[in-house]
């Protein structure tokens, strides 16, 4: 039995909030709530939201789930309660300890309770650096073994299998000397991460016991609040924050595997969600990039204006490369300097990298544009469409002629000839 539901066009246009509600309702009406699981993607890393869909990459997607499993934001919210000695009939779900950090009398810590609750806190925000480490080399071996494919086949990865180490990579020839010094690049990157989110938390979850106990707060109010400010699914500052380094930390290192595997003066084309943000959407999707692998040194240090500065700066549009960054770089064409607006300069602007902001799930694959070319339709999306026919070639040329900057002439016209 099939049910047709008819939706208006202004619904459609409407924004995803409104469109997400549309459906629940629907949902709802046709008794569907439990069998229906509504998700949307970027537009909830924008908002600081949770990313529930899955990576475009599965086994990207499970490194994700696991580096974001290290450090799981209620329980830490379980253990500090637990240590500063609320009682489990304020709270629900761990085991109860005797604790006299927190007793809710107004009077000032001493310095030793205060030294107790940084050891309470230290122990809570744990994370095993040699998992995150471990995790770092599974996303690069993901993100190198899928850049290394014929096109058309999909690659089944066991990821348990991979090497985890950095050594055990190298003794099975698997990564250059350049690929190490990037991993290990990332390794420390990731550390620096997950520290600052650590000491974020810390700050946050200091400044609430310690305003409690000044204010005589209840033990359940301040167990309420540690929960919802810290902990929840939707709000919470340490869920939002950990889960952003998880995704971004692991889409970084996959990439510049992805990259590493591709050949030197090869190009690729970027993959973004449907609902990716305007950044990646123009940066990204369905735009094409040449491979360097010699990377391409920053030029803020260069007259803005002068040849060698506008000669870096199209090779920064135009390549990309392992360990290539955005770091100090903003979207924004304009900045406020001594109270005014002003114009950025090239070197200030962001490149185009994949993740290209925080939260960024979109990943490259190979391009070959002596068979493909890229079509763009009226509402500008960009696709990549294989040459099947003669018509396709003579599209391909055009497409290869107007790029021809980025491909420096490599790719003239042909004389067609049919696949057999």
């Amino acid at each position: 039995m099939h049910s047709q539901i008819q939706i208006t066009k202004s619904v459609l246009n409407g924004s995803i909030p409104q469109r997400i509600d549309t459906v629940a309702k629907f949902a709802t009406a046709l008794n569907l709530g439990e069998q229906v699981e509504i998700h949307h993607h970027m537009s909830k890393a924008h908002k600081g939201e949770r990313i529930t869909t899955p990576h475009l990459i599965p086994e990207l997607w499970e490194c994700e789930k696991e580096f974001h499993a290290l450090l799981e934001p209620r329980k830490v919210v379980e253990t500090i309660l637990e240590g500063i000695g609320i009682s489990k009939r304020f709270w629900k779900a761990i085991r109860v300890k005797s604790g006299v950090l927190y007793t809710g009398t107004g009077r000032p810590f001493t310095d030793k309770e205060l030294r107790e609750l940084e050891k309470v806190l230290s122990r809570a925000l744990n994370v095993s650096k040699e998992k995150i480490r471990k995790l770092i080399m599974r996303a690069a071996m993901v993100g190198k073994l899928t850049g290394i494919y014929k096109v058309g086949r999909k690659i089944e990865l066991d990821i348990s299998k991979l090497p985890a180490t950095i050594r055990a990579a190298v003794n099975q020839g698997l990564f250059t000397a350049q690929e190490v010094r990037g991993l290990q690049f990332a390794q420390e990157l990731a550390a620096v991460n997950v520290t600052a989110v650590q000491d974020r938390t810390k700050t946050e979850i200091k400044r609430m016991v310690l305003e409690a106990q000044k204010n005589r707060t209840h033990p359940r109010a301040l167990a309420q609040k540690m929960f919802h400010e810290i902990a929840s699914d939707d709000e919470g500052t340490l869920t939002r924050d950990w889960e952003r380094v998880a995704v971004t930390e692991m889409n970084r290192t996959a990439s510049d595997g992805f990259v590493g595997s591709q050949p030197d003066g090869g190009y690729v084309v970027g993959n973004a969600h449907d609902d990716a943000c305007v950044y990646c959407k123009s940066m990204i999707e369905g735009k094409v990039y040449r491979v360097n692998h010699d990377g391409v040194p920053d030029y803020d240090n260069l007259k803005p204006g002068s040849k060698e500065y506008w000669k870096l700066a199209k090779q920064w549009t135009q390549e990309i490369w392992v360990g290539k960054t955005n770091y100090g770089r903003a979207f924004s064409n304009r900045k406020r300097t001594e109270g005014k607006l002003v114009l950025r300069k090239d070197h200030e602007l962001a490149k185009p990298i994949i993740p290209l902001h925080p939260s960024c799930r979109c990943r490259w694959t190979p391009f070959m544009p002596d068979m493909a070319y890229i079509q763009t339709d009226r509402r500008g999306k960009r696709t990549v469409k294989y040459v099947l026919t003669e018509a396709d070639e003579r599209k391909r040329v055009k497409w290869v002629e107007k790029n021809r900057d980025l491909f420096q002439g490599e790719f003239e016209e042909q004389k067609w000839i049919p696949a057999t």
